[in-house]
């Protein structure tokens, strides 16, 4: 019985797609398991973590990181195991990188990096977190801070959130630390602070400033104390604000330490934008003393009546005078002369021909920032405008390089003032936007005038002596340099991973930048040892904070560097290993989000419901930030996919920094707001204030007052109590296991949200009534009908209510007015909270519960919703439920439910047992039966595939068809697909495959079961239906596919996944299929035969005469049958086509014998070559003996007449003895009924054997009777009735087959087995026949094959050697398709038929000469999946099969089928052709990279199966049969060649 226990499956994605960017969260002590991708699978990866694996140290290192060997279960398939893993119980908390390296097949090393967070274990879990946010300014001193914050505790919130606590700059901002070392003087009162006077320091060790000295404030201890006593007292996590990217401008250590900021000593690359922010400063000061009044018109005060007019005098301003006062382009231009002057005294001592050249570009350089200092790298110079001389050039030339040389530095000039104008263009774009928000925005401060106090922008820099502006020349003396320091701000739409202040920012010239003006960004540079003191400084504070809190809120984290983050939460976690990390990160990009997240460890992302504008946003809202799992989510593991988990929230109603709700939407919407944030399933966050109804934002700088102090009996007003039940509940659903959610909308108002328990089946839900505007615009209740005024439909929901946990509203007092107090921040006292919380549903204000007896449904009208109402419901399921429930669990061996309906899970686990019996029953017949059939078996038996609506029809009728469907909804828990629709909606699906199971005997008792299930799924909650589907079909699936694979051979049950779906393919390809039976070979003993046939392929090759192909079947039978251990169905395959042999061949189509038809070349061959495999894989030559009863006496005879009795080995005979003879005849019933297509000489069949070479020949220009077989078929084009490939002669894998078979014979005879030496031939002219014995036969071929089908390397040779054929010679070192096909040019094709040679008669080729072939096709003829039919550098290429008919004669109906599309069985071929003959480890390898290939088309296939073709390069093909027995069969071969060498190469 499995039981839920959280696990982490993490599956490593391939080069092609990213990595670092992922974000995958693990919970405290999870197991993480690390997966292949299946194209890595082939590569040998070297995994490594700096997880301290196996490790006692308890100290993290990011640079140290530990190998992990990967974990196989594999006896054989060792360096191709695609179920290899790692597995890691995660139990340190913080956030940890692996890499995984691996060498391609081109030989490049590639590394891909990713991480992944280990949660803290908190004494509170994360997803209960309820957390209030206090301006600590707010609290008073610490004394009084205990009254203030049991607002807390009452409210039940579980956590709060302090600003900092740090002494305050000039601006009192707590985030403008003047003093990170000290607390804000106010906390500690003075008669505290003289008690701590004789107390020892507070100790921490410096590790990167050895000599770094501050004192630490010790009121340290006494916060510390304080806040552990309150936490312990009430069980408050204590969270707190980091500010690691500035400090306050005024900060005390900055004189002392000026180049921890940015000033014009450190960061030359500013003074431009100092300049500019200079002279917008010098100007605002003359625009204040009236100096531009007269010629610009632009006055002191601020013209609000003209404001366009004001605005259109001040930019022209702007727009003359700074450009003529900044002179930027003096940074960046050169002078000429002495640049050109320079670089021609340098050419002159320089030997031309050791300049070199370059087409790179000239830029001026300046790394002092001095005007006029600009210069150029004159190296470079040389080598662009003068790199082509000589000591020969003539002056001339010299001259004329010299010219040019200068006229680009004139040019350069140019384009360097144009630069620094648009720069100072945007620059004043900017002054003017952030004008016009100062003096001229309702939403801004609306000043009135410009001065030097009150300037035209915000100034970016700032002076540590005061307002004090440097001219150019005291910018150059560093002491005054230093002094100048810029404040920090943001940048929108910028990304977060650069650095606004760094020489590659422009940021603060074009003035983008929103600045702080009283902070100071701090410049931490690289590394610590670029910054020691700041470093060493910013360290003591961290950890400081990480002693005295259980958490982080990491402020502004989207400008603090990573590197500089990353290095203090690393020394935080030594002291502080549970801290929990929040972070407030806006970077607009999932991708950006995760690359902070996993450098930092950060745990949870703030959120906020205050950033919507009507309730349908906050729908969005809660489906993006505040849920997991939606109700009805699969109840089986979910493999995480590569693209990985979605950060994690922190959900806020509305954070302390942002804009008050009440002033946004409505006092009525404080209520709903909040209540739908406490049902999500993340924790949830609020600020002080928001409970109290205070009417307008408590600013972090503006406020003075204290917040109030509150006795218990005083939480009357408020929504204190609402509060305090909903952030309860919030808490007691995570810790009871409510871990789903949904929400829906009832009117664009009216929102509900449902938490659901998946292991009891309870549920709450919340109905909340929003009010983002007045209520008077949407709700006017009247006397007569208050509902009426507003209707809000009814709501049907499937249980019982239990209780009401919830019903609230506020009701506004008239006559109480509200007034601001002066002293204490006080609320709306006016707003009286309506609340009734745990009663009977008889006691509701708001709603009537109409339940009726029996019914399985409750309903809900609403009696009285008005605007900024809430009710939350506990929904119980009905008994019926639960026991249906407990039962299905049982049926799936899942968790039981919580303890009750313990029998119903007895009987399903009984249930359970009967099925797995019963599957120990069938045979594979069976199992096709129950998990296959496709559309046109399924129709011949008197059914049909379940069509869902909105999707179409399943694949397959049995399981497989629905499996693959749930397969890929539980992927990514698509709870919207049409198939979960349509379970909800009733149980035809399940019915459906009930039902069609009983009509097979053998199915019966499972029918049963599977009918029983269909009661039970009945009386599951509608919302929860898809997940007990899935759980019962999956579950099952599983039994069936372990017993399946049972009834194979120990290669498939002993080898790994790839080898265990492949053979399941078998499954799907073999069966009962009454319109396309096998001949029944020997009469006399018929009811022992086994009845199934192999299909070529599905859905195309499935029924009546298109079912069974001697030819597909022969290639296929040894992997489809033999290998996976299904003899006897192998040999009633031989044994059957041998009862249909007609003029010495075995049919093409088989047709259950009556319908036969002879026109393939190749089956005979392919028909003995199995045979000889099949006695060598069982060790048994009896089946030679077999007696056989044929279904033709002779060739001319009709079908099942007269009988006659010969053995397997007479049969055999008959084939080579006809063959060299010659066969000549006429297809019977030739003409249109039996191909519409064919010319009447294509009718005519041809095979004999070349008695010179030991050749098969055969065919003629007219037909094509080897497995590329396409007849052309258009009218308009001008193919029908012309072979596209006919191959006539000798081909290739023909000759090689003969080989094997005729060697083979040659052995069976000297061994005895076999009774004939050899075949009758005519000899001579005489004609006399004589025997030619099989060991003779086969040393012609040997000795005539390589010198008729190579064409050597050396082209020269290669011409020599093909005498007048030369001119056909397209390619040399390969092997020619064919030999002395009709149409010469054939021969001399590349195509993908010799690896099948290579295969069969391996001793046929020379052993450099295959390699050399091999090197070619793996060049020119593999793709991804398939082999390419012909060579792409040939003429007659075409890669893509459609079956349209055009003009195009190479392509319309499909005549390219073999001239290019990519071919999956010749692949099989070409692997083991490499295994056999190749040695190059590159090579070799290749083999695990397609199987690699292989694995993955596999695994995403509906059909479980692999397909006929592709087009080129991979890319599916729609006219191609999904899954084909050949391409299935010969990979098969391949991983049967590989495991008989013990997981090794052959």
């Amino acid at each position: 019985m499995s039981q839920i226990r959280y696990q982490k499956e993490i599956r490593l994605p391939p080069a092609s797609e990213s990595l670092e960017s992922n974000f995958y969260n693990c919970k405290y002590g999870c197991e993480l398991i690390f997966k292949l991708h299946p194209l890595l699978i082939a590569r040998q990866i070297h995994f490594s973590t700096n997880y301290p694996v196996n490790s006692d140290s308890t100290t993290f290192s990011r640079e140290k990181y530990y190998d992990v060997p990967w974990m196989s279960t594999q006896k054989t398939f060792k360096e191709f195991d695609p179920d290899r893993s790692i597995s890691i119980n995660v139990d340190k908390p913080g956030t940890f990188c692996f890499l995984y390296t691996w060498i391609s097949v081109e030989g490049i090393s590639i590394e891909k990096k990713g991480y992944f967070i280990v949660e803290p274990k908190t004494n509170i879990p994360i997803n209960s977190i309820t957390l209030q946010t206090y301006i600590v300014r707010c609290l008073g001193t610490l004394e009084d801070w205990k009254p203030r914050l049991c607002l807390s505790k009452y409210c039940n919130y579980n956590a709060i959130h302090l600003t900092p606590v740090q002494e305050r700059g000039n601006s009192d901002s707590a985030y403008s630390i003047k003093d990170h070392l000290k607390l804000h003087p106010n906390i500690i009162s003075p008669e505290v602070q003289a008690k701590l006077s004789g107390s020892a320091n507070i100790k921490i060790d410096n590790t990167i400033c050895s000599d770094f000295s501050y004192e630490i404030d010790k009121g340290h201890m006494v916060l510390e104390e304080a806040l552990r006593n309150v936490s312990s007292e009430w069980g408050l996590m204590r969270v707190t604000d980091l500010v690691w990217n500035h400090c306050s401008y005024d900060c005390v250590w900055l004189r002392d330490h000026p180049d921890a900021g940015y000033n014009l000593c450190n960061s030359l690359h500013l003074i431009p934008a100092y300049v500019v922010d200079r002279e917008l400063a010098n100007l605002s000061k003359e625009i204040g003393i009236a100096s531009h009044e007269d010629t610009y018109g632009v006055t002191r005060v601020v013209s609000k009546d003209d404001a366009q007019g004001y605005k259109n005098s001040l930019e022209k301003l702007l727009t003359k005078l700074l450009p003529e006062r900044t002179k930027l382009e003096e940074y960046l231009q050169v002078d000429v002369d002495k640049v050109y002057t320079s670089v021609y005294d340098k050419l002159q001592t320089t030997e031309y021909s050791k300049i070199g050249e370059s087409k790179d570009k000239l830029y001026p350089i300046n790394k002092t920032f001095v005007r006029h200092a600009a210069w150029i790298d004159e190296d470079l110079a040389l080598q662009i405008f003068f790199g082509g001389l000589d000591n020969s050039s003539s002056a001339g030339k010299i001259e004329s390089c010299l010219a040019n040389f200068k006229k680009s530095l004139l040019q350069m000039n140019a384009e360097s003032q144009h630069s620094m104008e648009n720069y100072l263009n945007d620059s004043i774009t900017a002054s003017m936007n952030r004008f016009d928000w100062r003096f001229l925005d309702k939403s801004g401060p609306s000043l009135t005038y410009i001065s030097e106090d009150t300037p035209i922008t915000p100034e970016y820099f700032f002076h540590l002596d005061g307002h004090i502006w440097l001219t150019d020349e005291q910018i150059e003396d560093k002491e005054q340099a230093k002094k100048v320091l810029i404040h920090n701000g943001y940048v929108i739409d910028w990304n977060p991973v650069l650095n606004i202040a760094g020489p590659e920012s422009n940021v603060y010239l074009r003035r983008d930048v929103e600045v702080w003006g009283d902070s100071c960004k701090l410049n931490y540079g690289d590394k610590p040892a670029d910054n020691p003191w700041l470093w060493e400084y910013m360290r003591h504070y961290t950890i400081l904070m990480a002693r005295m809190f259980d958490g982080f809120r990491i402020d502004n984290c989207h400008n603090t560097p990573i590197h500089v983050a990353e290095y203090y939460l690393d020394e935080a976690r030594l002291v502080n290993p549970n801290l929990l990390v929040i972070a407030e990160l806006f970077t607009n990009s999932l991708e950006k989000d995760s690359l902070f997240i996993n450098r930092m460890g950060l745990n949870l992302l703030i959120r906020e419901a205050i950033h919507t504008y009507r309730p349908y946003d906050l729908c969005s809202h809660i489906y993006k930030f505040g849920g997991e799992l939606f109700i009805g989510s699969m109840l089986q593991q979910i493999t995480l996919p590569s693209k990985g988990d979605t950060p994690l929230a922190i959900f806020y109603d509305v954070t302390h920094d942002n804009e008050n709700i009440i002033e946004k939407h409505t006092v009525f919407d404080v209520v709903p707001t909040t209540a739908i944030i406490s049902m999500s399933t993340c924790p949830t966050g609020s600020c002080r204030g928001y409970d109290e109804l205070i009417p307008h934002h408590i600013h972090i700088v503006r406020e003075k007052r204290l917040y109030s102090n509150y006795k218990e009996d005083e939480f009357s007003f408020g929504i204190f109590k609402i509060k305090r039940e909903l952030n309860r509940l919030h808490s007691s659903m995570v810790s009871e296991g409510y871990t789903e959610m949904y929400i829906d909308s009832l009117t664009d108002t009216v929102l509900s949200v449902t938490r659901h328990n998946p292991n009891t089946l309870d549920s709450y839900i919340l109905i909340t009534h929003t009010c983002f505007s007045e209520p008077e615009a949407q709700y006017k209740p009247t006397k007569q009908d208050k509902h009426k005024q507003f209707p809000i439909p009814s709501l049907t929901l499937e249980g019982q209510v239990a209780d009401i946990v919830l019903e609230a509203f506020i009701k506004q007092d008239t006559s109480i007015s509200y007034e601001k107090d002066k002293d204490n921040i006080n609320g709306l006292s006016g707003y009286i909270p309506f609340i009734q919380s745990n009663i009977n549903q008889n006691r509701s204000k708001l709603v009537k519960v109409i339940a009726k007896l029996g019914d399985p449904q409750v309903k809900i009208e609403f009696v009285d919703f008005p605007p900024g109402a809430v009710i939350i419901m506990s929904i119980k399921p009905r008994q019926e439920a639960i026991s249906a429930a407990n039962g299905l669990r049982g049926l799936a061996a899942f968790q039981q439910l919580n303890r009750v309906a313990r029998a119903q899970y007895v009987e399903g686990m009984n249930a359970r047992n009967t099925f797995d019996s019963e599957l120990s029953k069938l045979s594979l017949l069976d199992f096709n039966f129950l998990l296959y059939h496709s559309e046109a078996e399924e129709m011949e038996l008197g059914g049909d595939l379940y069509e869902i609506p909105g999707y179409g029809k399943t694949v397959y009728a049995g399981l497989q068809g629905v499996v693959s469907i749930l397969d890929n909804i539980r992927r990514t828990n698509e709870l919207g697909h049409p198939l979960c629709n349509n379970i909800r909606d009733g149980n035809w699906m399940l019915e459906f495959i009930a039902k069609r199971l009983k009509r097979r005997s053998s199915l019966a008792a499972i029918s049963k079961i599977l009918l029983n299930s269909c009661i039970q799924l009945d009386k599951i909650p509608r919302s929860l239906k898809p997940s007990y589907f899935d759980l019962i079909i999956s579950s099952l699936y599983g039994m069936i596919i372990s017993h399946c694979l049972k009834l194979f051979s120990p290669f498939v049950q002993e080898g790994n996944s790839l080898v265990r779906n492949l053979a399941l393919c078998s499954v799907q390809l073999v069966s009962d299929c009454k319109s396309a039976p096998l001949p029944i070979h020997n009469t006399k003993n018929a009811s022992e035969i086994p009845t199934g046939s192999l299909a070529a392929g599905l859905p195309h090759f499935t029924t009546g005469n298109m079912r069974c192909w001697g030819r597909d079947t022969f290639i296929s039978l040894r992997g489809i049958l033999i290998v996976t251990g299904r003899v006897a169905e192998a040999r009633q395959h031989i044994l059957s086509y041998a009862s249909t042999i007609r003029h010495g061949m075995i049919p093409n189509l088989l047709g259950a014998g009556e319908r036969s038809r002879y026109n393939c070349r190749d089956a005979p061959w392919w028909f003995i070559e199995s045979i000889r495999y099949l006695t060598k894989y069982t060790g048994d030559n009896d089946i030679l003996k077999e007696k056989i009863t044929r279904v033709f006496v002779d060739d001319d005879s009709e079908a099942f007449g007269e009988t006659k009795e010969e053995t397997l080995i007479e049969i055999i005979q008959e084939i080579l003895s006809r063959h060299c003879d010659g066969i000549h005849f006429k297809e019977r019933n030739a003409g249109v009924e039996l191909d519409r297509d064919m010319t009447d000489e294509g009718f005519h069949i041809e095979a004999y054997v070349d008695l010179n070479t030991g050749f098969v020949c055969g065919g003629s220009e007219y037909n094509c009777g080897t497995w590329m077989d396409k007849m052309g078929s258009s009218e308009q084009a001008g193919n029908k009735g012309k072979p596209a490939t006919p191959r006539d002669g000798s081909a290739i894998e023909l000759v090689a087959l003969c080989r094997s078979v005729v060697s083979w014979l040659s052995y069976l005879y000297a061994e005895g087995i076999y009774p004939y030496e050899g075949v009758e031939v005519r000899a001579g002219l005489s004609g006399e026949r004589v025997t030619m014995s099989f060991k003779v036969w086969a040393e012609k071929i040997r000795n005539n094959f390589e010198d008729k089908f190579w064409i050597p390397q050396d082209k020269e040779e290669a011409k020599k050697k093909e005498g007048e054929n030369k001119d056909y010679i397209h390619k040399t070192g390969i092997y020619k398709d064919t030999l002395g096909a009709s149409q010469k040019w054939t021969d001399y094709q590349l195509r993908p038929n010799f690896p099948i040679a290579m295969v069969v008669a391996p001793d046929l080729f020379d052993s450099d000469n295959a390699r050399l072939a091999i090197e070619q096709a793996n060049e020119s003829l593999l793709g991804p999946l398939g082999m390419r039919t012909l060579d792409r550098e040939d003429w007659a290429y075409r890669g893509n099969y459609l079956m349209n008919d055009s003009d195009d004669y190479n392509t319309a109906f499909g005549f390219n089928y073999h001239q290019g599309p990519e071919w999956l069985w010749l692949t099989g071929f070409y692997l083991q052709a490499v295994l056999t003959f190749c040695s190059r480890e590159d090579i070799v390898s290749s083999v695990y990279e397609v199987l690699s290939r292989v694995y993955d088309c596999l695994l995403n296939s509906e059909w479980k199966g692999l397909p006929e073709l592709t087009n080129e390069n991979g890319i599916n093909c729609e006219s191609s049969c999904p899954t084909q027995a050949w391409s299935i069969a010969t990979f098969l071969d391949t991983l049967y060649a590989i495991h008989c060498n013990k997981g090794g190469m052959l």
